[in-house]
């Protein structure tokens, strides 16, 4: 991977192979399969031939086989530093941990890496989220290998130390383990005591809810969508646009409707039946809406602030075709105030924490968007703040952007992060509508 994009096709291609499940299981050895790697482009994918790197070796990709137990838990963690040894020559340490699960096999299979910790012995990392079944299998005495080392810029990192400890060990009260360097123990012999200690200040064992408990528990599901009405869309009366206005737009013909009703119908025919009552919220964002002159980011397109709900996914398509009629696309891209408002109604009438009754309503917001957000930093802050709130929101791309910003708001991968606040739980999933459909 030599880009920043995560387009398969714009970083090197080194080869492919291609097995079924039976070939993996039949065919491996200590839970491992060995493939060849096939190094010509396969049949039917455009690649770059520049992008292909020829190679007089075999190259081989090792395969781990192991069966995924279903847990909806996860690890939440704050760990912190306490003397580690100092690396730097002209500093202290630039510490990181990186954790790894042990297979059956002995062979170790890393599963988090936190981030660097700059200049620092006495590190701190909070809010380190990691599902169980990544970390361990769902397995509580699995042994896990954390290692501690000193991120350099230049050079490789340096080992500041090792220690094992299972998922069990570490839910422990107080746990902590001396962070063990094999090396410079052999060379201090017993004056060697440790290169430091990890500290668990708080670890949780955390259920994550899937979406059907809430329904099934009794739980009203409330759906809003919002509509990017940026003129970056193009146009309406163009057919090239996003929003074309087509004269021979049809509402029960798929192949009629632009990319923002094929994004509508798409997700919101999946969505309406959790609504118990199929009256959903409807708004539009970043343009000039029913002949007024200021840019809104909230605005009901029924044209009543008061009662934005339309009945299902039919009303929000004809809210939107109206809205069509007269808005002038303008802009920015703002995410955060219609984040705010859904996340606002979501916290009114919620429980107090401390009592266990089910929640009232749960709701779920999809933003329509064709590319960059304008106001990321306070789209950020905006979803750390709902994280606590009982709303998911889905982001749906329209167009030919390749939505890499997005990344930074889906937390698949890592927390969301906004200066010294961490994203309580991942309520953001961002897909392309080419994700969704086959005709774009």
């Amino acid at each position: 991977m030599d880009s920043d994009s995560n387009e398969w096709s714009k970083n090197d291609y080194i080869g492919y192979c291609e097995k079924t499940l039976g070939d993996l299981i039949s065919g491996s050895q200590n839970n491992v399969y060995t493939c060849d790697l096939l190094t010509n482009v396969p049949s039917g994918i455009k690649i770059n031939n520049s992008k292909a790197k020829a190679t007089t070796t075999k190259p081989k990709i090792n395969i781990t086989i192991r069966e995924v137990t279903s847990s909806q838990y996860v690890f939440d963690l704050d760990i912190s530093g306490k003397n580690l040894d100092k690396k730097d020559t002209f500093g202290k340490s630039d510490p990181f941990i990186i954790i790894s699960r042990i297979e059956d096999n002995g062979t170790h299979t890393k599963v988090f890496e936190s981030p660097v910790k700059k200049n620092t012995l006495n590190p701190v990392w909070k809010g380190i989220k990691i599902p169980e079944v990544t970390l361990n299998n769902g397995e509580p005495d699995r042994m896990l290998l954390w290692e501690v080392y000193d991120w350099d810029k230049n050079s490789d990192n340096d080992l500041i130390g090792v220690f094992m400890a299972t998922g069990r060990m570490i839910l422990e009260s107080n746990a902590k383990f001396d962070v063990i360097n094999e090396r410079k123990k052999a060379k201090k012999g017993k004056k060697y005591t440790n290169s430091g200690v990890i500290i668990f200040d708080r670890v949780e064992r955390v259920k994550n809810f899937s979406f059907m408990d809430f329904p099934m528990g009794g739980t009203e599901i409330s759906v809003s969508f919002a509509i990017d009405f940026t003129a970056s869309n193009g146009v309406q009366t163009s057919p090239s646009s996003l929003h074309y206005n087509s004269p021979n737009y049809d509402i029960t013909n798929f192949y009629s409707l632009n990319e923002y009703q094929k994004a509508i119908s798409s997700i919101g025919y999946v969505l309406e039946p959790y609504d118990s009552t199929r009256y959903m919220e409807v708004y539009g964002y970043g343009g000039k809406f029913f002949n007024r002159s200021n840019v809104e980011f909230d605005c009901a397109l029924t044209g009543d602030p008061n009662n934005p709900s339309v009945y299902g996914v039919g009303g929000i398509l004809t809210a939107y075709y109206n809205a069509l009629q007269s808005v002038v696309l303008y802009g920015p891209t703002n995410f955060s105030p219609i984040i705010r408002k859904i996340s606002n109604q979501a916290r009114y009438g919620l429980p107090p924490p401390y009592q266990n009754n089910p929640l009232p309503k749960y709701f779920i917001l999809t933003i329509i968007t064709d590319g960059i957000i304008t106001d990321m930093e306070k789209t950020k802050e905006a979803i750390i703040d709902a994280s606590d709130v009982p709303l998911s929101i889905i982001i749906v791309g329209v167009g030919k952007d390749d939505f890499v910003n997005m990344n930074e708001l889906d937390g698949d991968d890592k927390v969301l992060k906004f200066q010294n606040k961490y994203s309580k739980r991942d309520i953001v999933q961002f897909v392309p509508l080419a994700n969704i459909i086959i005709s774009i």
